[in-house]
C-alpha cells in the first residue's frame, strides 16, 4: 500500500509541487521518483495584501487537488481517500513553509482550524 509524501520546490517566484509516492505504513519513509508536478508561479502576487496572498494559498490548493488526484490514480476506493488526503494536506503545508511568507502561513494556520472543526 503506497501514499503520497509531497515535497515543494521553490524558485523565482514559482513553486513546483510535486508528489513523491513512499510506502504507507513504512518506519522509514523512503521517497520514490516524482510521479506528477504543477509549477504554481506568484511573481504576479502582492504578497504584501491579504488580496495577494489568499490569491496564491487558492492557487496552491488547486495544484495540490491536482497533483493529489493522480497520485490516486490505480489505488483501490477505501485506499484512494486516504492516500488523496494525506497528500493534498502535506502538499499545502509544504508549499506554505516553502514560500516562507508569515501571512501565507497565517492563512493557512486559520484554514487548517476551520477544516478541522
Amino acid at each position: 500500500m503506497s501514499t503520497s509524501a509531497c515535497a515543494v520546490i521553490t524558485g523565482a517566484a514559482t513553486l513546483v509541487i510535486t508528489a513523491l509516492s513512499v510506502t504507507l505504513w513504512s518506519n522509514t519513509a523512503l521517497a520514490g521518483p516524482p510521479t506528477s508536478s504543477i509549477v504554481v508561479p506568484f511573481r504576479d502576487l502582492d504578497l504584501a495584501t491579504d488580496v495577494g496572498v489568499q490569491a496564491l494559498y487558492e492557487r496552491i490548493k488547486t495544484a495540490a487537488k491536482r497533483v493529489c488526484f493522480h497520485e490516486t490514480d490505480g489505488q483501490s476506493l477505501v485506499d484512494k481517500q486516504a492516500v488523496y488526503i494525506a497528500c493534498y494536506r502535506d502538499t499545502i503545508g509544504n508549499a506554505v513553509k516553502q514560500v516562507g511568507e508569515a501571512r501565507l502561513a497565517a492563512v493557512h494556520r486559520a484554514q487548517s482550524r476551520l477544516v478541522a472543526n
